[in-house]
């Protein structure tokens, strides 16, 4: 007897639906089965004993014998051949039971509108502020958070770089004038009420406190320069964005051009470096202090470096991963 070719057939188990047949055996694919109950009618009369069989050949449907198998056996054999016929729908004997879809990868989630509640938080709320492309902008807090880490971790990497260099080349030896501190200290203990002046104070500073000022500043802007240019250029993010799941990045939120993020760097430490010089220290430690707080009421959250760089913060835990750089080379105004 041939072996029918893979396919859709009537169920021989009785289901009253389809059973796919692999070529070589019947599969637990089903469709189209009758419920479960229904309401007895006249083919549910036991038929005579000529046409159904008697004693245990009754209610079986008769295979046809193979080669190795018992007679009539009862149940589905796993080699029986099916009936001939075409499935209903027009489904042809080589067409393969029909893969379930595969499921979507889950959309992150993009705020749908501008002042729209983050989802779940109670109306008193303040509304999330979104990007130009629908992200979630960082608040102040977060933003905050993460230049303390940023400097924390620059702080305590220059600290070390210069305590190695000071205990390999001993150029720290010679902090202190030990002359004039002795001079200073005799009159301070002649007359406890002396009032030292400023050229008094600095006179016993050595030459190894000029070395110190100079390597440290040095370390900590090369430090900071990495971590605010090459890193932010490279993935949006600096060490401490990382952390708090912030990311910078310009219109189509691609990364910003080594040239924005050198932008965004110089701001702020320049106006850092010119808080050390006399009578413009305290204008510059002013406008650092206002350029810090300006997110708070700012609409779109921006820092003055955010303004001049035309770069937005986004929240990368609602973002997603960056999206694909924009094609032009000047699309940001900086390089790119």
């Amino acid at each position: 007897m041939t072996t029918p070719a893979a396919g859709w057939y009537p169920d021989p188990a009785g289901s009253g639906g389809q059973r796919y047949w692999n070529g070589t055996g019947w599969t637990d694919h089903v469709t189209g089965t009758l419920p479960a109950s229904r309401e007895p009618d006249e083919s549910d009369t036991p038929a005579p004993e000529s046409e159904a069989g008697t004693g245990s050949d009754r209610g079986r449907t008769a295979w046809p014998d193979l080669p190795g198998s018992a007679p009539n056996s009862p149940g589905i054999p796993p080699t029986a051949v099916p009936p001939t016929g075409m499935p209903p729908g027009g489904v042809t004997p080589d067409t393969p039971p029909t893969p379930p879809a595969a499921e979507s990868p889950p959309a992150w989630p993009m705020a749908p509108a501008m002042g729209s509640q983050v989802a779940g938080s109670p109306p008193s709320a303040r509304a999330v502020v979104l990007g130009p492309d629908g992200q979630v902008l960082a608040g102040w807090w977060r933003r905050a958070f993460g230049l303390i880490l940023d400097n924390i971790l620059i702080g305590f990497l220059t600290l070390i770089f210069v305590v190695l260099y000071g205990a390999v080349t001993g150029a720290f030896d010679d902090l202190i004038d030990q002359a004039a501190f002795d001079d200073l200290l005799a009159k301070l203990e002649a007359d406890p009420s002396y009032q030292p002046s400023l050229e008094e104070f600095t006179a016993f500073l050595g030459p190894g406190w000029g070395t110190l000022l100079v390597l440290s500043i040095g370390c900590s802007l090369i430090l900071g320069f990495i971590n605010g240019v090459l890193f932010v250029s490279s993935s949006g993010q600096t060490v401490g964005d990382r952390i708090v799941k912030l990311r910078k990045v310009v219109a189509g939120r691609a990364a910003p051009s080594l040239g924005a993020a050198t932008v965004r760097w110089i701001i702020p430490n320049g106006l850092n470096v010119l808080g050390n010089l006399p009578l413009v220290g305290l204008f510059a430690i002013v406008a650092l202090l206002v350029d810090y707080l300006w997110p708070l009421w700012d609409p779109q959250n921006q820092t003055w470096q955010d303004k001049a760089a035309r770069t937005h913060v986004e929240r990368a835990d609602l973002a997603g991963p960056l999206a694909t750089t924009p094609a032009s080379d000047d699309v940001d105004g900086y390089g790119r």
